[in-house]
C-alpha cells in the first residue's frame, strides 16, 4: 500500500494530495515502477509501523532521499507543523494533547478558534473525549 500510495501521489491528479507531490514535480525513481525494485532498495529498516519519508521534502522518491520513520516523526516534518511552547517547554500539538489527556483535534480547533495555548491545553473537553 505504501508503494502504491507513493505512486498515486506523484501521478494521479484526482488524488487530493497530488497538489503537494506530482503537481510540484515530485516523482519517483523510474526503477520503482516495479514493486520488486522499490523493495530491493527500501527493504532494509522497514517495520510494520513505519512510513516512507523523503529526507528532502522537495526531492523525489529515490533510495538516497528516502527513509522509514514513524508517523509521529513524519508529522513533525509536515509543512503545517507548529511547535507550541508552554511554561518554557516546546512540543508539537499531538505530544501536548497526549500529555494533557486531550485529543489533538480538540486542541487544534481551540487554537484555530483563538484560544490562548494555556486554555486550549488546560480545559477538559465538554464530552468525555480524551486521549486513550
Amino acid at each position: 500500500m505504501i508503494w502504491q500510495d507513493m505512486k498515486r501521489r506523484c501521478e494521479n491528479p484526482e488524488r487530493a494530495n497530488y497538489k503537494y507531490y506530482g503537481a510540484r514535480g515530485i516523482t519517483y525513481d523510474p526503477r520503482w515502477e516495479s514493486f520488486k525494485e522499490f523493495w530491493n532498495d527500501m527493504e532494509d529498516g522497514y517495520r510494520e509501523n513505519l512510513t516512507l519519508d523523503r529526507i528532502d521534502s522537495d526531492g523525489n522518491y529515490e533510495k538516497q532521499n528516502c527513509q522509514w520513520i514513524t508517523a509521529e516523526e513524519q508529522n513533525r516534518k509536515h509543512r503545517n507543523y507548529r511547535p507550541i511552547t508552554l511554561d518554557g517547554v516546546t512540543k508539537n500539538l499531538c505530544d501536548w494533547a497526549r500529555s494533557m489527556g486531550l485529543l489533538p483535534g480538540t486542541v487544534r480547533k481551540r487554537i484555530i478558534a483563538g484560544w490562548p495555548v494555556e486554555k486550549a491545553l488546560g480545559q477538559p473537553p465538554r464530552q468525555s473525549k480524551r486521549w486513550p
